[in-house]
């Protein structure tokens, strides 16, 4: 092989060997660079506050709150999920007890909490914070909402629906739940979103701030005041 040739040669070779060592040196600053990034920390490790705990089962939920506010503040979410097991998922933000088949849940700090549950009846929130109902199938479901109130009902299944909401309060419920029977009752400045359809209703309303009903709702529409 002629001298030229090997200096080539060599040469591509140092060439392509620095080429290597550049990209592990660059590569080693960049996972360092990431790794000791705050935000990068906060994502990987876990939240120290969280606590999930196993509950007895239940039937009724009541919640509460002491946090100060003139309904204007941003609420905290209550997410309820349908699951086989009876869990509270939170940040050390709450307090709670059971009496009998009630659960008592007080919010103490504006974040939110998850509870997991098989069955469930009644709801009473005067928290103001919003509730997220998920996959709930029930005979029947009583619920109260306070002043200031969201409650979202998602894919649920009751054949019995009552619901009572206080001044201001806002009632969801999506096309995806089913309903056989409904009564709601909302008093004044009340916001009323309703899209799926039902056989049987009653619905009293006073000076609503907000009412949309989907097609298939107006058509199941019996009785509104």
């Amino acid at each position: 092989m002629k001298t030229s040739n090997q200096l080539l040669l060599g040469f591509m070779g140092l060439l392509v060997i620095g080429m290597l060592f550049s990209a592990i040196i660059l590569k080693a600053g960049y996972n360092k660079g990431i790794t000791n990034n705050p935000a990068y920390d906060q994502r990987q490790k876990p939240d120290p506050d969280y606590t999930k705990a196993s509950l007895p089962p239940f039937k009724a939920l009541v919640l509460t709150s002491s946090i100060e506010g003139d309904g204007k503040e941003e609420h905290p979410d209550v997410t309820i999920n349908t699951t086989a097991d009876y869990s509270l998922e939170s940040y050390k933000n709450i307090t709670s007890h059971q009496i009998g088949d009630t659960l008592f849940i007080e919010i103490r700090k504006a974040r939110g909490i998850t509870l997991n549950c098989q069955q469930l009846s009644y709801i009473r929130n005067t928290s103001r914070c919003n509730v997220f109902l998920n996959g709930l199938v029930a005979d029947q479901l009583d619920m109260y909402a306070g002043s200031h109130v969201r409650s979202y009902f998602s894919d649920v299944n009751i054949k019995r629906f009552h619901y009572t909401g206080d001044t201001a309060n806002i009632l969801e419920v999506s096309d995806a739940a089913k309903l056989d029977s409904v009564k709601i009752s909302m008093h004044k400045n009340g916001s009323l979103y309703f899209y799926p359809g039902y056989r049987y209703g009653d619905i009293q309303v006073d000076s609503l701030a907000e009412l949309v009903l989907s097609a298939q709702a107006v058509n199941s529409l019996k009785k509104i005041n």
